[in-house]
C-alpha cells in the first residue's frame, strides 16, 4: 500500500517530462533524434552507456543547458535515453522532482557499468601487444584506456611506461633498444621519442626507394617529394648510423660508429682485402670517403678517445696532452690559476690539501718567489694525478655531456665532462691573425675548436656549452641573416652541432680558463683563418674607392683620436664594463662585438667607419643626388657609418640651398573660420568673375549666404564702385568686405570709397583664394547656374531667384535669413507664407557652429599647423605659388600681419605678401643667404605678386574666356 502512491506519482511525473522540458526552451526534435537511444540489450552495455554519456554531455552544452535548472536538465536526460530505458528508472523508486542530474546519472551509471574485475583488467593490460600493422599512437591509446580500470594510482604511468616498450612489435625492436639505452622518465617521454622515431623510419625509406611516390610534401608549385633524409631531423645522425651499420656490418674486420669506420687485420695482405671489400661495397651504395681524413695502413689509430696497435688498447694522449703541456708558472697569477682548477676538481682527490700544501706556501704575502726543485715535483705530480681516473672519467653516452670553453688573449681551452668531472682537455695557442679577433670571435672560436677536437663524443646529441662570454648566448639565439658575415663564417661551421649555450662567470670556469692561459705550440683551426682572410680579401677588393681614397681612409683612421682607440681596444680587447672605456668610444661599445679592423680601416659589420676629417667630403658624396633627408640615409646605410650620422645627413641635406630653392610646397593649415554675427550684411564678401565674355561682380552675405550678381560693362574700379553702392544701398552698409588683392579691389579709388562709406576692407594674401572661401564657393554655384540657362535657353534671373529662395540645410532660405521673408516665384504659394516671419536665431546659431565644426574636422585631417614667424627672421617664399615647379627664394620677414598667417617679405625683387602656406622656415636659417636689396622704395611697390599690376588699369588687363588673367610668362622678360 504504501507503494501505490509513489508509483503513481511517478507515472504522472512522466506525463510531464517533455512540458518541463519545453518550459523556457522547446527540444527541437531534430536535435534529440542526433542523440541515438540508449540499446540496452547491447551486448557491451558498459560501452555502450558511456558513448551515450559522452554524446548526451555534448548535447547539452551545445544547446547550452548545462545552465538550466536540475529538474529541467533531468527532464532532458529521461526525454533522450528512450522509452526502454525509462523502465529501470521506475526501478530506482526515485522523486522526478527532488533527484538532481548527476544523481540521476550515477545511479544510470551504476546500473549498466558492473563492477570491474582488477585482475582481469591487469591480465589483459599486461599481455596487450601490438599488431604487426598497427601504429604507435592506436597501441597506446588502447593501452591507456585498458590501465584506467587496473586501479594502479600513483603507479599508473611508470607501469605503463614499462608496459609499452617490452609489447612492442618486433618491427620496432630498436624503438625498444632506444627507450631502454635512454630510459625516459615518464610514459609521454617514452610516447614522443616513439612516435618521433617512428616518423624518422618512413621518412628514411625515401633513401631505400621504398616510400611510396604517393607520400609527397605540397608547396606553393606543385609537389615535394623528399629522396633523402629531411633536414632538421633531431635524431639524423642516430638514423645514419643505423644506415651505416646496414651497409657495412656484414663485412669481415670492421667496425661502425656514426661517420667513422675502423678496418682491422691481422696481417697487410688481409687488411688489403678488408679494405678492398669496404672500397667496393661504398662505391656500390655511392658514399664517397674524405681522402684528408681518411688513415690507411697504419699499425696505429687514434678511434674514439683510444689508441688500437698491435699492443692492444691505451688511452690517446691528446686527451690529457692540454693538462700535461702546461708550462711551469713563473709568478703567483699563474699558480693561483693553476691551483684554481685543481681545486675545482678536488671532489675526485683524495687528500688534496696534503699534495697541494708546498705549492700553497708560494701563495703568502710575506713569502719570496722562488720555485724551487720540491715546488716542480709536486707540481708534476698533480699533473698527472689529475689526467688519470678517477679525476678523469671514461665517457658515457647515457650522461649528459658539458663542454667548458674559454678564449684568452693569445690562446684557447677546452674541456669536456660528465657532471663535472673531466672526461678529456684541449688547448691551442691562437695564430697570429686569430691574436687580431675580437673578443666574441675568439669565443665563438673556441665552441668551434672545442666541437672540433671532441666531435665524436657530442657529434649527434645535445651539448650544454659553457662560456664566460654573455653575448654569445644572445648571438646563439639570432638567425644566420642577421649576424655579422664574420661570424656567420663560424657560426656554419657549428650548424652540424646540437648546441646550448649558457653563460657561467670566468672565476667558476676553472679548467677551460686555466687552458686557455696556457700558450701550448699547438696551432688549430687555421682554415677559419682561411676563410677570414677570403672575406677581409673579399671586403677590400669590392670596397668601390680608388686607391688613393683607400689609402687616405687608413691614414685618417689611425690619427683619428676615437678610432685609433677603437683599434686598440679590438686588438687587445674590450674592457669588460662601459665606463671602463673612453667617453669618446663610449657610443661605440653597445655595438663592439660587431666592430673590426681590416688593415687599419675599421668596419661595424660591412660598413666602414668614416674617420672625423672625412665625413664632410661623405655628406657631399651622398646628398651629390639631392635626395631627400630619409633617402640619403637609406642610401648610407649598410656602407659607412659614425655616430650619429643620422642627425648629420639630416643637418646636411636641412640646410642644402639647392633642395631648399626646388622643395614641395608646404602642406595645408588648419582651417580658421570666419567670425560672424547673427545679422544679415554685416560681413560680405566680394570678387568678380567671367563667363562667355561677360564680367559679373558678387556679393555674398557672410550670415544669409545671400547673392547679389551684377554685370559690369568695365572692371575698372569706378564701375566697381557703382555697382557696389547700388547693392549697399538696397541692404545697407556692411561694416567689413573681404577681398582679394588683385585689381580693382587694391586701387586708391576703392580704398578712399571704402573709407568714406566707412567700410573696413580686408584683403586675402595673394594666391591664397582659401581665405575668400564663401565668395570662391559662391562664384562655381552660380557659374553652373548661368551656364545650364545659357545652354537651355533660360531666364538666368528666374534661375537666380530660386536659387535665393531655396531653404538650405538649415531650414531657412536666403531670402529668409537675409529679408524674413520668402520671395514670390512663379511656383504657386499662398500670401500667408509670404509674410515676414521671425527666425529663429537660436536654432540658426546651433546650426552653423555644428556646421563650422563638422567642416574644420573633415578639413584638418590632413593638415599640419606651421610655426609662427618673426620680424628679421630669413626665410624661403614663393613668389608664385601657383606655378609647381617655381623656385623658392629668399628673403626677410619686414611685416608680421594684420590678418592671421599673413606676412610681408622683403627680397631683392621688392616686398611681397604671402600667406604663411607659401612660406618656409628652415631648421637653420642661418644657412640662408639673402643678396643686397636694390635701391629702390619699399612703400613704391604694391604688396602683391605682380607689382607692375598695381597701377595698371582695366584696359590693360586682359582675361581669358573662363575669367583667369592672361598674363605674360616670366621666362619672356
Amino acid at each position: 500500500m504504501s507503494q501505490t502512491p509513489a508509483v503513481k506519482k511517478t507515472t504522472k511525473s512522466t506525463d510531464d517530462i517533455m512540458a518541463d522540458a519545453g518550459q523556457s526552451h522547446l527540444i527541437q526534435s531534430s536535435l534529440i533524434n542526433n542523440i541515438e537511444k540508449l540499446n540496452i540489450h547491447a551486448s557491451n552495455m558498459p560501452l555502450t552507456w558511456k558513448n551515450f554519456a559522452t554524446n548526451l554531455k555534448i548535447y547539452m552544452r551545445a544547446n547550452n543547458f548545462e545552465k538550466e535548472s536540475e529538474s529541467r536538465k533531468v527532464a532532458i536526460l529521461l526525454a533522450c535515453i528512450g522509452s526502454e530505458a525509462l523502465e529501470i528508472f521506475y526501478s530506482f523508486n526515485v522523486d522526478i522532482d527532488t533527484i538532481s542530474f548527476e544523481e540521476l546519472l550515477k545511479k544510470f551509471e551504476e546500473y549498466f557499468l558492473p563492477k570491474v574485475n582488477i585482475s582481469m583488467e591487469r591480465h589483459k593490460l599486461f599481455n596487450r601487444k601490438q599488431g604487426q600493422d598497427e601504429d604507435i599512437a592506436s597501441y597506446a591509446t588502447d593501452i591507456k584506456n585498458i590501465s584506467l580500470q587496473c586501479g594502479f594510482d600513483e603507479l599508473r604511468d611508470n607501469i605503463l611506461k614499462d608496459v609499452f616498450s617490452w609489447n612492442l612489435n618486433s618491427s620496432n625492436n630498436y624503438i625498444r633498444e632506444k627507450l631502454l639505452t635512454n630510459d625516459p622518465k615518464t610514459f609521454q617521454e617514452s610516447l614522443d621519442l616513439s612516435k618521433k622515431l617512428e616518423t624518422l623510419r618512413q621518412q628514411a625509406k625515401v633513401l631505400q626507394g621504398e616510400q611510396s611516390t604517393t607520400s609527397q610534401s605540397f608547396v606553393g608549385k606543385g609537389r615535394y617529394r623528399f629522396l633523402r633524409l629531411p633536414f632538421g631531423i633531431n635524431a639524423a645522425s642516430e638514423i645514419f648510423h643505423s644506415e651505416m651499420v646496414k651497409r657495412f656490418s656484414d663485412l669481415e674486420g670492421v667496425k661502425i660508429m656514426i661517420d667513422d669506420i675502423l678496418i682491422y687485420a691481422p696481417d697487410k695482405e688481409t687488411h688489403d682485402k678488408h679494405l678492398e671489400n669496404v672500397l667496393k661495397r661504398a662505391r656500390e651504395i655511392n658514399i664517397k670517403f674524405n681522402k684528408e681524413k681518411s688513415v690507411i695502413c697504419k699499425e696505429e689509430v687514434r678511434y674514439l678517445g683510444h689508441v688500437f696497435s698491435q699492443k692492444g688498447v691505451k688511452v690517446d694522449e691528446s686527451k690529457v696532452k692540454a693538462i700535461c703541456d702546461i708550462p711551469t708558472p713563473s709568478n703567483v697569477n699563474e699558480l693561483q690559476r693553476f691551483l684554481g682548477m685543481v681545486n675545482y676538481l678536488g671532489p675526485f682527490i683524495d687528500n688534496l690539501s696534503k699534495k697541494t700544501s708546498c705549492l700553497r706556501s708560494l701563495l703568502s704575502k710575506n713569502t719570496k718567489w722562488s720555485w724551487s726543485h720540491e715546488h716542480n715535483t709536486e707540481y708534476n705530480s698533480l699533473k698527472e694525478i689529475i689526467t688519470k681516473t678517477p679525476v678523469l672519467t671514461y665517457y658515457n653516452p647515457n650522461k649528459d655531456i658539458t663542454l667548458s670553453v674559454d678564449s684568452s688573449k693569445d690562446a684557447m681551452g677546452a674541456v669536456i665532462c660528465h657532471n663535472s668531472q673531466p672526461i678529456a682537455y684541449a688547448s691551442a695557442s691562437l695564430t697570429p691573425c686569430q691574436q687580431s679577433y675580437s673578443q666574441i670571435e675568439k669565443e665563438l672560436l673556441a665552441i668551434l675548436f672545442g666541437c672540433t677536437k671532441f666531435h665524436q663524443y657530442i657529434y649527434g646529441r645535445q651539448t650544454l656549452v659553457e662560456t664566460d662570454h654573455k653575448p654569445i648566448v644572445s648571438l646563439m639565439k639570432k638567425p644566420l641573416y642577421d649576424i655579422p658575415p664574420r661570424l656567420q663564417r663560424i657560426m656554419l661551421r657549428l650548424q652540424p652541432y646540437d648546441l646550448k649555450v649558457s653563460y657561467k662567470p670566468g672565476k667558476y670556469l676553472y679548467i677551460a680558463d686555466t687552458l686557455s692561459r696556457a700558450a701550448l705550440s699547438e696551432q688549430s683551426l687555421k682554415e677559419v683563418d682561411q676563410e677570414l682572410d677570403l672575406h677581409i680579401n673579399m671586403l677590400i677588393s669590392t670596397l668601390s674607392v680608388s686607391p688613393e681614397k683607400l689609402k687616405e681612409i687608413k691614414e685618417n683612421s689611425i690619427k683619428d683620436e676615437v678610432l685609433s682607440k677603437i683599434i686598440i681596444y679590438c686588438q687587445n680587447g674590450w674592457p669588460e664594463h662601459k665606463r671602463c672605456v673612453s667617453p669618446s668610444v663610449k657610443p661605440y661599445f653597445d655595438f663592439k662585438h660587431q666592430i673590426y679592423v681590416i688593415d687599419n680601416i675599421v668596419f661595424k659589420d660591412t660598413s666602414i667607419i668614416i674617420p672625423f676629417n672625412m665625413r664632410n667630403y661623405l655628406l657631399n658624396l651622398i646628398h651629390e643626388g639631392h635626395q631627400g633627408i630619409n633617402s640619403c640615409i637609406r642610401l648610407a646605410k649598410g656602407t659607412i657609418y659614425w655616430h650619429n650620422i643620422n642627425k648629420d645627413i639630416e643637418k646636411f641635406v636641412s640646410q642644402c640651398h639647392t633642395c631648399l630653392t626646388f622643395r614641395n610646397n608646404k602642406s595645408k593649415e588648419p582651417l580658421i573660420s570666419h567670425d560672424y554675427k547673427l545679422l544679415a550684411w554685416n560681413k560680405v564678401g566680394i570678387d568678380l568673375f567671367e563667363i562667355n565674355n561677360l564680367k559679373y561682380l558678387i556679393v555674398v552675405d557672410y550670415f544669409s549666404k545671400y547673392p547679389e550678381i551684377a554685370l559690369l560693362n568695365s572692371s575698372n574700379s569706378s564701375s566697381v564702385i557703382t555697382h557696389l553702392k547700388s547693392i549697399f544701398a538696397r541692404h545697407g552698409i556692411p561694416h567689413i568686405a573681404i577681398s582679394d588683392n588683385g585689381p580693382p579691389f587694391n586701387s586708391n579709388e576703392l580704398s578712399n570709397f571704402m573709407r568714406e562709406w566707412q567700410i573696413k576692407h580686408i584683403t586675402s594674401s595673394p594666391y591664397h583664394s582659401r581665405s575668400n572661401g564663401l565668395v570662391e564657393r559662391s562664384i562655381r554655384t552660380i557659374k553652373n547656374i548661368l551656364k545650364k540657362c545659357y545652354s537651355d535657353k533660360k531666364d538666368p534671373y528666374l534661375a537666380i531667384l530660386q536659387y535665393r529662395n531655396t531653404p538650405k540645410s538649415c531650414g531657412y532660405s536666403p531670402a529668409q535669413m537675409c529679408m524674413s521673408r520668402r520671395l514670390r516665384t512663379r511656383i504657386p504659394i499662398s500670401d500667408c507664407n509670404l509674410k515676414p516671419k521671425c527666425i529663429d536665431y537660436k536654432k540658426m546659431k546651433q546650426h552653423i557652429d555644428t556646421h563650422k565644426q563638422k567642416t574644420s574636422l573633415y578639413y584638418n585631417q590632413h593638415t599640419k599647423s606651421l610655426p609662427s614667424l618673426k620680424k628679421g627672421e630669413k626665410v624661403y617664399f614663393k613668389k608664385q605659388p601657383h606655378n609647381t615647379y617655381n623656385a623658392w627664394i629668399p628673403g626677410i620677414i619686414s611685416k608680421v600681419g594684420p590678418e592671421p598667417r599673413s606676412y610681408i617679405i622683403s627680397s631683392p625683387e621688392g616686398e611681397f605678401r604671402r600667406n604663411r602656406e607659401h612660406i618656409h622656415s628652415p631648421k637653420h636659417p642661418q644657412s640662408i643667404q639673402v643678396p643686397s636689396k636694390p635701391s629702390v622704395n619699399s612703400h613704391n611697390l604694391p604688396l602683391n605678386s605682380n607689382p607692375t599690376l598695381s597701377s595698371a588699369t582695366s584696359s590693360q588687363i586682359k582675361y581669358s574666356r573662363f575669367g583667369r588673367q592672361i598674363r605674360k610668362p616670366d621666362r619672356f622678360n
